[in-house]
């Protein structure tokens, strides 16, 4: 039924008296309504007073008016359910039939909740984008960009290809209302890969890469990497270097499973979930390899680690136990393969297992070593010394009647039983290297090679302008075995005795290294200098004679004069360029 103003109607059947009227008061709406419509709750008193229609709420939008639907069901005149169609931008809502009564309103500002980025497209999530692209203005950074496709809560925007991990700043205005705070969006370096060239085991760490997106800042950068345990233990991954796809760390000892990479770039952090675990050492030989019947075995398995980490051991241990008298030879760069060497054990049998700065392997291996011999590292020296044969893994044999015969000799050396399980045995006076026979009562036991000890040059003496004399140990008795180059120069080399040679200098004003080779075996010393006619203490007053015996007559032609003047100026250049090296300065040209 309508209600109307007696005096505009002659028939009516509900006047109203204006005077009298209560307008709407203590209006609210219960929120702003979404791009994508919606119900909400007016609220006030007297809402339905002054109205054509009890269902129906008018307003005015962009110059044009609408009508808002109320719901019949329930109805409440001072509670009402208005139903918004989808819309964006600023509007009125009218309360009374005279428009005295108005709520200036918009619809729900956009809001991001979410942004990615990947190749090229800039993709938002959030609310109150309306879905019509002409109604859309969107900023980063200050600079409008353009709208690859919108929906009220999706927005892809085309933004220029990034390699960089960066943070923008993005506004969003539809119609008139815009973003009621700017959003900041992280341009992350999303992890996608780690890899590494060693196991990254407990013991030594590793080098890791982990590879994925933006991994570099366009601009003088710091960069933070950690890796998060299933336990959230973190652990530290010192940084390296980076490229725009990839970001190369040292990873700190720690243990267990990473599920988690936390990448930070100046003030960019990404958090991103990936799978990773620490190296525990393990054993893939079913037993370990003794070589050439030797002390010294190898096997194969994972995360071995490296002998030569400062921040963390390698143990070795037998039946549980450490024995610090293994040695470890050596462990592959992949900590695939390991050699140790083991002491002289009287067990036939041993279990090994490895130890790696506190993770011990999950299985154990069973070594069986077989009786052999071994050769001390002791060099004989030329003039005539002894070698030295440990027999182990044997401990309860003894040795009996040693004897060695060397090279192809047939006649037996009886050697001498220092210990129940050393002989030494004489090899006589000898220079180079040398294959032997060990036996035991006549029965050959192991085929080894020896080598003499090396020759050294202790001191030098240079007699008269170019003859120079070699002392030191180890030069044997056969000049023909003796290889020397002085000043890069081959020179003939004369053994005088073990401990003396002899050899000419090409000119009296050479200098450099010396390189001694006896018999195939080098020198102990490199880089040592011997430089000519400088070598005596009265080097002053030689120096001088040797000048004056330079100085040119007077008595001559002038082209002769001058040619001897030449010569001896550049014999006096020479002697102060050799001076100076003398008195240290390296860097002389002659």
């Amino acid at each position: 039924m309508e209600r109307c103003f007696y005096q505009f109607y002659y028939e009516c059947d509900q006047p109203i008296n204006p005077e009298n009227f209560m307008y709407p008061k203590n209006n609210a709406l219960s929120g702003l309504p979404s791009t994508e419509g919606g119900k909400l709750q007016l609220t006030g008193n007297y809402l339905r007073s002054y109205v054509n229609n009890y269902y129906i709420v008018d307003g005015i939008q962009r110059g044009k008016s609408f009508n808002l639907d109320v719901d019949r069901e329930n109805f409440d005149p001072e509670n009402l359910t208005v139903n918004f169609p989808p819309g964006y931008g600023s509007f009125i809502l009218h309360l009374d039939k005279n428009f005295r009564i108005s709520m200036l309103l918009n619809y729900a500002p956009p809001y991001i909740s979410q942004c990615s980025y990947k190749d090229s497209i800039l993709t938002l999530n959030g609310f109150n984008f309306y879905n019509n692209q002409s109604v859309a203005q969107v900023y980063i950074n200050g600079v409008k960009v353009s709208i690859v496709s919108i929906d009220h809560r999706l927005l892809k925007l085309d933004y220029y290809l990034i390699y960089y991990s960066q943070r923008i700043n993005i506004n969003i205005i539809i119609g008139d209302v815009a973003l009621e705070n700017i959003f900041t969006c992280d341009i992350k370096p999303p992890p996608v890969s780690i890899t590494t060239t060693v196991s990254t085991s407990k013991y030594n760490s590793g080098i890791i890469t982990i590879t994925g997106n933006y991994m570099l800042s366009s601009q003088t950068s710091s960069t933070n990497v950690s890796l998060i345990s299933s336990e959230n233990k973190s652990y530290n991954c010192e940084y390296i270097s980076s490229t725009k796809s990839q970001i190369v760390c040292l990873l700190e000892p720690g243990e267990g499973l990473i599920n988690k990479v936390k990448i930070k770039i100046d003030d960019v952090e990404n958090l991103a979930e990936i799978n990773f675990k620490y190296g525990v050492p393990q054993f893939t030989s079913t037993n370990a390899i003794q070589i050439d019947r030797t002390n010294e075995f190898s096997l194969t398995g994972i995360n071995f680690g490296n002998i030569n980490d400062k921040n963390g051991t390698v143990k070795l241990l037998i039946d549980g136990n450490e024995n610090k008298e293994i040695i470890t030879t050596s462990i592959s760069n992949d900590e695939t393969k390991l050699s140790f060497k083991l002491p002289n054990i009287c067990e036939t049998s041993v279990k090994l297992s490895i130890e790696v700065n506190g993770a011990i392997s999950n299985n154990s291996i069973v070594i069986k070593p077989q009786p052999t011999f071994i050769l001390a590292p002791s060099r004989p020296l030329t003039n005539g010394s002894s070698l030295h044969i440990d027999k182990y893994f044997l401990c309860k044999d003894k040795i009996v009647k040693p004897s060695i015969t060397v090279d192809s000799s047939n006649n037996h050396i009886d050697c001498t039983i220092i210990s129940s399980f050393v002989a030494s045995c004489n090899v006589g006076v000898g220079t180079g290297k040398h294959s032997f026979k060990f036996y035991e009562d006549g029965i050959e036991k192991i085929n080894l090679f020896f080598q003499y000890a090396p020759p050294t040059i202790v001191s030098h003496n240079v007699n008269g302008l170019k003859t120079i004399t070699l002392t030191g140990n180890n030069f044997g008795i056969d000049s023909s075995k003796c290889n020397l180059i002085f000043a890069n120069k081959n020179v003939t080399c004369k053994v005088i005795s073990d401990t003396t040679i002899t050899f000419d200098a090409d000119s009296q004003y050479d200098y450099g290294n010396v390189s001694l080779i006896i018999d195939s075996i080098q020198m102990s010393n490199d880089n040592y200098i011997i430089m000519l006619n400088f070598e005596n203490k009265e080097h002053d007053n030689k120096s001088k004679k040797i000048e004056k015996v330079l100085i040119p007559t007077l008595v001559c032609g002038a082209a002769l004069c001058a040619a001897a003047f030449i010569g001896y100026k550049y014999r006096e250049n020479i002697f102060k360029k050799i001076d100076k090296l003398k008195n240290g300065k390296s860097n002389v040209k002659l």
